[in-house]
């Protein structure tokens, strides 16, 4: 996703807009401040949802033990 903010916020310094067309409740439109205001929000929700992942794997990496060459999570 960052990199698609990224791409975005290049096209809006060329003054190229980025609306989606498709898709269920499609109506992302970053010519619009309403259209802003939703792409952020999407793109705040998917670093968020990115970090709790990476922090969650970085707590059970710990609790993982090697099997044979393998790690594998320990049966509960």
């Amino acid at each position: 996703m960052t990199h698609l903010a990224n791409t975005i916020h290049d096209l809006a310094n060329r003054v190229i807009g980025f609306k989606v067309l498709s898709g269920h409740g499609a109506s992302i439109d970053t010519t619009t401040p309403a259209g802003k205001l939703v792409f952020g929000i999407f793109a705040a929700l998917a670093e968020f949802e990115r970090e709790l992942i990476s922090e969650r794997t970085k707590q059970d990496w710990p609790q993982l033990v090697p099997v044979e060459g393998q790690v594998e999570r320990p049966i509960k």
